[in-house]
């Protein structure tokens, strides 16, 4: 059985000044790919977005109404995306507070409530 450096049980604790830098810089890791997924959306719903628009356009122009509705139907599909990219975002800004959180924590009963504050944002997110 492999134990961590931190197991309490072992005596073998890293200091809060180590935890945060490590947790810091892991979820700096994690905010860059968040960061790349939302440009890699934002890209694709930019795409979809020109697509729609030029076949409601050019079905109307060209009097074939089933590509204006099928470029409705694609207008109408970017919601869902919109949905992701707002999700992502709340998460990297929830990822982002929990190192500046850890700092604050200083007492045991803060650093208690911290972990059950990061408990729950994991089972929401």
């Amino acid at each position: 059985m492999v134990t961590s450096p931190n197991d309490p049980m072992k005596g073998g604790q890293k200091p809060d000044a180590e935890v945060i830098q490590e947790v810091t810089r892991r979820i700096e890791g994690a905010v860059a790919a968040y960061r790349r997924l939302g440009w890699l959306l934002l890209i694709l719903l930019l795409s979809l977005l020109v697509a729609g628009l030029a076949l409601v356009i050019y079905g109307v122009m060209e009097g074939h109404w089933v590509l204006g509705v099928a470029g409705g139907g694609v207008l109408l599909g970017i919601i869902l995306p919109i949905r992701s990219l707002m999700q992502l975002h709340a998460d990297s800004l929830r990822l982002q507070m929990i190192p500046q959180m850890l700092r604050l924590a200083d007492t045991p009963k803060a650093k208690a409530l911290m972990y059950e504050l990061i408990q729950k944002l994991i089972q929401r997110a």
